[in-house]
């Protein structure tokens, strides 16, 4: 199941604030975990119901996906262009930086 690891992800770091709210008292750690547990179960089912009757949001969420992948890509790439020239004349757009990678 491709949507489970953000799920165990989530459900992990809610057992840790769990354990770290509960102070020592297993009863309030075991309640409240319950509860979370519960919660997350709700709002899976009421999430996954949502996204059957209108797929657009998904692909809402890939092109959310797609644009912060992008950014990521393009600023990772200019920070390795900065590292590269070992310049401290680094400007905020890449295309800039492009003549002084050739030269070299």
């Amino acid at each position: 199941m491709p949507g489970a690891a953000p799920a165990h992800l989530t459900c992990t770091l809610v057992s840790i604030m769990g354990a770290l709210a509960a102070k020592g008292n297993a009863a309030i750690l075991v309640i409240g975990l319950g509860v979370a547990v519960i919660l997350m179960a709700i709002a899976a089912a009421w999430i996954g119901g949502l996204l059957a009757r209108h797929p657009w949001i998904s692909w809402g969420g890939l092109a959310i996906i797609v644009y912060v992948a992008l950014d990521m890509i393009h600023d990772g790439a200019q920070e390795v262009a900065c590292w590269a020239i070992h310049s401290a004349r680094c400007t905020d757009s890449l295309f800039s930086l492009a003549p002084q990678l050739l030269a070299q």
